[in-house]
């Protein structure tokens, strides 16, 4: 899935309708810029604008994430490419996640390591330890 590809395919779509970017996006909910960065190739739709675009143009979602009209030849090919391309962005996805709330989670063991064990002393009154147990139970 080439989001270059879609971008231009979407543009030549609503070219061939004879629509503005305005006129688009009026009709699937969405801003002209936000049509705009699609036809660049800056971003991409979400699936529920997907569903839209595809109604409008009467494509189905195999051509517009193939970026192309397909013939029946070619679309079991695509579609199989689209899913294994999803998969793999999905997959990509949840790595980048997983990383993500590992650090977060050894960023808030720092944080309580902090408030419990730095200054500690024998005189402590254990006023310390009631303020590490309320922003324990904020955190958690």
């Amino acid at each position: 899935m080439d989001q270059k590809k879609i971008g231009i395919f979407i543009a030549l779509l609503r070219r061939e309708r004879g629509i503005t970017q305005a006129e688009l996006g009026e009709k699937i909910g969405v801003t002209n810029k936000t049509v705009s960065r699609w036809e660049n190739g800056n971003y991409m739709p979400d699936i529920a604008t997907m569903l839209s675009l595809c109604e409008e143009f009467e494509i189905s979602i195999n051509e517009l994430l193939s970026g192309q009209r397909l013939g029946s030849d070619e679309f079991r090919k695509k579609a199989d490419e689209n899913v294994v391309g999803s998969l793999k962005r999905e997959k990509a996805i949840w790595k980048k996640k997983k990383l993500i709330d590992f650090l977060e989670g050894g960023g808030t063991g720092i944080l309580v390591s902090i408030i419990f064990f730095t200054g500690r002393t024998a005189e402590d009154s254990g006023f310390d330890r009631r303020i590490g147990y309320a922003v324990c139970r904020l955190v958690f």
